[in-house]
């Protein structure tokens, strides 16, 4: 899965930058609810949180974000 392999990315990343804060989180979502917590986020950035600050905030409320769509046929 994309989770999976930020995963795998991060951990390759503190290999090579061991003093590095590197914070993966899994949105339970794609696209536009994704895109949507990101912008969220980065409103929450500049009222001034901290990273860890910003992860605990996407952690609780991704739940909160619902994905409604239609398609064509089935």
């Amino acid at each position: 899965t994309t989770y999976q392999s930020a995963c795998i990315a991060a951990q390759d990343m503190k290999e090579e930058f061991p003093d590095a804060n590197i914070y993966v989180v899994d949105s339970l979502s794609a696209s536009l609810g994704q895109g949507l917590l990101l912008y969220l986020a980065a409103h929450k950035k500049q009222e001034g949180l901290s990273a860890q600050e910003l992860v605990q905030w996407v952690e609780d409320n991704k739940l909160h974000i619902d994905h409604w769509f239609t398609v064509d046929d089935l």
